[in-house]
């Protein structure tokens, strides 16, 4: 008989396979155990890792254990298992404290560098391939029997979308307002506020827009308090992925809660430089001026009206001198009116308090600003870093399309063409895209 027979042999009469065996199985059946635990009530997900590994570095001891007690009979501990275990049991506990076990997921986002339309070389971070998210937050339903509240069905979407979208490229969020395809589909069906859609309708639109989820609202105001709920629905499959329920004193709160749990179910990581700041911060600390705003932006996108839409931005920016979207649709609002002066003005104070956009509306903000300088060229520059910022973003697409047009030339025209040609990539069931393209 061979040694190493021989070995197996002894190993398999003391047990020793079997130990080990069952000891792999049973460390299984705990992280298998330990992931429903810290799902079900909550715990840190990583206490799974520190439990397999430390089961993991002690294993020596249960095959030590094992080929000295595993035999039939009595046995007797040794010198060596009295002296072993103990220390293998204080190298497990160092290694937790020593070594940090967690597996770190690849990040969403990565920084690249380009040069842009001045020529510098910036840095802006880009979702990688497969991780960006499209989501859409449908017009939150008025549950009170106040109609002065109904501005809020938009105002309440908007701030949440609004306070989303600024926090990482790794996230689109937009509403029915933003997207010609969903507001025209819920004209036709009936829904011409754009308000209360079913939950069936809201998904076959997020499909058709292929989003990857849809936020479903409604709030209510009593004896001073505010109640909103908001549902986070997977597009896809349909299932709610979590409902929040939340109580605040005034609506910013509201929408800074709101914004919160779903940006936290979403496992969304603000970008470099980025972070989930309150409304009152980064939009407006003036609840009237952002009614205004709503007000003008549902001037336009409902009844075509840029009069009102003027009125409403202006009163906007002199309730908050620093309310830089509402200079932003202000000064595109006057250039489509014909007032180009206007709006390199407001522009250009827009651009004083860039920080405060979204990364979005600033890219929008920069090449309008070209555009009303006539600077197509630059304006071009701005639209191309956008679309390779955000690869998934039809408002991108849209701008590099229309400003390519307006540039002209082959060069300007093939660029239109590509341009709409990725925008029914990403929306393949808006017939109005091909109205566009034929244009070209």
């Amino acid at each position: 008989m061979s040694d190493s027979d021989s070995l197996i042999d002894n190993l398999l009469r003391r047990r020793v396979l079997q130990f080990v065996g069952m000891y792999i199985a049973a460390t299984w059946l705990v992280i298998e155990l330990g992931d429903w635990v810290t799902e079900r009530f909550g715990l840190p997900p990583d206490l799974t890792s520190y439990v397999f590994v430390a089961m993991l570095v002690l294993l020596p001891s249960v095959a030590i254990f094992a080929y000295g007690h595993g035999a039939p009979g009595k046995d007797r501990w040794t010198r060596f298992e009295r002296v072993f275990i103990p220390l293998n049991v204080l190298i497990a506990v160092a290694v937790l404290f020593l070594v940090d076990p967690r597996v770190e997921a690849e990040a969403a986002t990565q920084v690249v560098e380009m040069e842009d339309e001045t020529g510098q070389m910036q840095r802006f971070e880009v979702p990688r391939q497969g991780y960006h998210r499209n989501i859409l937050v449908f017009h939150f339903s008025n549950a009170s029997d106040d109609p002065e509240l109904d501005w809020l069905s938009y105002g309440l979407a908007f701030m949440v979308a609004y306070d989303m979208d600024r926090v990482s490229p790794a996230v689109s969020i937009t509403t029915p307002l933003d997207n010609e395809y969903i507001e025209g589909q819920l004209r036709r069906r009936g829904y011409p506020d754009l308000v209360d859609a079913p939950r069936a309708l809201a998904l076959e639109l997020a499909r058709d827009r292929n989003s990857a989820a849809l936020v479903l609202g409604s709030f209510d105001y009593e004896d001073g308090e505010i109640l909103a709920t908001a549902e986070l629905i997977d597009a896809e499959s349909g299932e709610l992925l979590s409902r929040f329920d939340m109580r605040a004193g005034d609506w910013l709160d509201s929408a800074d809660q709101i914004s919160a749990a779903l940006l936290d179910t979403l496992a969304v990581v603000p970008a470099d430089g980025s972070s989930n700041d309150p409304v009152s911060q980064h939009l407006s600390s003036s609840i009237e001026a952002i009614r205004d705003y709503t007000d003008g932006e549902l001037a336009i996108g409902l009844e075509n009206d840029f009069v009102t839409a003027i009125e409403k931005y202006q009163s906007a920016v002199e309730l908050d001198p620093e309310f830089a979207e509402a200079r932003r649709s202000l000064s595109i609002a006057l250039y489509l009116s014909g007032r180009p002066e206007q709006a390199r003005e407001q522009a250009a104070i827009a651009l004083r308090s860039s920080y405060r956009l979204s990364q979005p509306s600033e890219f929008s903000l920069k090449a309008n600003r070209y555009i009303f300088e006539g600077d197509y060229e630059r304006g071009l520059r701005v639209t191309d870093i956008w679309t390779e910022v955000e690869p998934d973003s039809p408002r991108a697409y849209a701008a590099q399309a229309t400003l390519a047009q307006l540039k002209g030339g082959e060069e300007g025209l093939d660029k239109a063409m590509a341009a709409y040609d990725a925008l029914l990539a990403l929306n393949p069931k808006d017939s109005r895209i091909l109205q566009q393209r034929a244009t070209v």
